[in-house]
């Protein structure tokens, strides 16, 4: 089996069948007996508004039955997904250091790309770890590959933050997003392990805390440290 159902999370041998060119029927899920993949008739609008909700089934849709099985490996679309993240969270990064970086450069930037991926790798790195000590003795194999591609796809949201540099908020629009994200890593984790609410929280949970700290860290090297020396 390489597809399930998005409701019920049991694998399926098809979501479709096809009867001829552009005529298909959704395939029921025998344990459930409903649709096994609704999304396959859906516009990419509703998927995406469905993400926004924080449906389950949409993650089950998009880690599993949107793209072919990966044994090892990230698919591409995902590459290019965190390569605009990290394009994204350095421009943040060094549009906030104006003031201790007067004279902006190419060098200023690409060593914030850097760290932004220091960042993300103490973001995914514990939660791979968590994983690994409180939840793959209940599976025989822990595909590690699709954890990394959950945490990317359920953290789709990260461009909103370039919304703080466009417009002034009143709210606390950085705060409100990033909750958002922690709320999005935790449905998709849920999924892809099937694991309990809390535990999918915890495991985020560690991750963020970790990543916390790290930048914490490089934040004091990059505002006031050798860095900021070094790029000014």
């Amino acid at each position: 089996f390489t597809m399930i159902c998005v409701e019920c999370g049991r694998p399926v041998n098809d979501v479709y069948k096809e009867y001829g060119v552009g005529n298909i029927r959704l395939t029921r899920c025998q344990y459930c007996n409903r649709f096994a993949d609704k999304y396959v008739e859906h516009e990419m609008v509703i998927i995406i508004l469905d993400l926004l909700l924080l449906r389950p089934q949409v993650y089950r849709h998009l880690l599993f039955n949107r793209m072919h099985y990966l044994e090892y490996g990230i698919d591409v679309r995902y590459i290019k997904i965190l390569t605009v993240f990290l394009f994204f969270e350095s421009y943040i990064k060094w549009f906030g250091m104006r003031s201790v970086l007067p004279n902006p450069s190419v060098l200023q930037y690409l060593l914030l790309c850097l760290v932004s991926c220091i960042e993300i790798s103490a973001f995914i790195g514990p939660i791979a770890l968590a994983v690994r000590a409180q939840v793959s003795h209940a599976y025989a194999i822990v595909k590690y590959n699709y954890l990394i591609m959950a945490i990317i796809l359920s953290s789709f949201a990260k461009p909103f933050l370039l919304l703080m540099m466009v417009w002034p908020y009143a709210v606390p629009l950085n705060t409100m997003i990033n909750i958002f994200i922690f709320s999005s890593n935790v449905v998709a984790l849920k999924v892809f392990l099937a694991c309990s609410t809390w535990k999918s929280v915890a495991l985020v949970a560690a991750g963020a805390a970790f990543r916390l700290i790290v930048s914490l860290s490089l934040s004091s090297l990059t505002h006031t440290g050798p860095i900021a020396r070094f790029l000014s």
